[in-house]
C-alpha cells in the first residue's frame, strides 16, 4: 500500500449532517439508477450538482468546476460540494486548493465521514503526516469499520516511523474486507 486511497470519486449529494455513518454512498462513485457507470446518463440540466458530478467522472474538469463553482455561490455553506470540489483540485494536482475545499467540508459538517478521509489524502499527499493521521482518527471515531480509512492510517503511520502500528491497522482492515 503507497497510495492514499480517496474515498472517492465524486459523490452523489450527501446529507453531511446524518449520523456517523458516511453521507454518501460506500464507493463514493455517482451512478445514476443502479446502472453501472458506463451506462449512467447524464443528468437533467436542472440538476447542477449531477451535471457536476457526471463531468467530472468523465475528467471534463472545467465543466465540472464550473457547476461546483455556481452551486457554492448560491449556497457556500455545501459540505458536499466542497468534498466534490476538493476531489476535482486533488485530480488536477491541487493540492492547496484541495486541502481548503476539504478543510470547509469538515468544518461544515463535522460527521462527514468521507470528507475527513479525503481531508486525511490531501494532507498526506502533502506531508503533513500527522495531521493525516488525526483526520484518519476523527473518521474512524465516527465509522471504526471504514476501511479506506484503517489503510489510510495504517500509510500515515508507516510515514511516522511506526511500523508496528501500521500493520496492526491493516490488520483490522484485512479483517473487515
Amino acid at each position: 500500500f503507497r497510495t492514499p486511497l480517496n474515498t472517492g470519486t465524486p459523490a452523489t449529494a450527501p446529507s453531511p449532517n446524518a449520523s456517523a455513518g458516511s453521507p454518501a454512498p460506500s464507493s463514493g462513485v455517482a451512478e445514476t439508477a443502479g446502472a453501472p457507470p458506463a451506462l449512467s446518463l447524464v443528468p437533467a440540466s436542472g440538476d447542477r450538482f449531477g451535471l457536476a458530478v457526471h463531468y467530472q467522472r468523465a475528467r471534463d474538469f472545467d465543466r465540472a468546476l464550473g457547476e461546483y463553482l455556481a452551486l457554492l455561490k448560491e449556497n457556500d455553506e455545501r459540505a458536499d460540494v466542497h468534498n466534490n470540489v476538493g476531489l476535482l483540485y486533488q485530480q488536477l494536482g491541487d493540492d492547496g486548493r484541495a486541502t481548503s475545499h476539504l478543510r470547509r467540508a469538515v468544518s461544515l459538517a463535522p460527521r462527514y465521514v468521507k470528507a475527513h478521509n479525503n481531508l486525511g489524502v490531501a494532507l498526506l499527499r502533502a506531508g503533513d503526516s500527522e495531521g493525516a493521521a488525526s483526520e484518519f482518527r476523527v473518521a474512524l471515531a465516527l465509522e471504526p469499520r471504514n476501511v479506506e480509512s484503517l489503510v489510510n492510517l495504517a500509510l500515515a503511520s508507516r510515514a511516522l516511523g511506526r511500523p508496528a502500528d501500521a500493520r496492526d491497522l491493516l490488520r483490522q482492515a484485512l479483517a473487515i474486507d
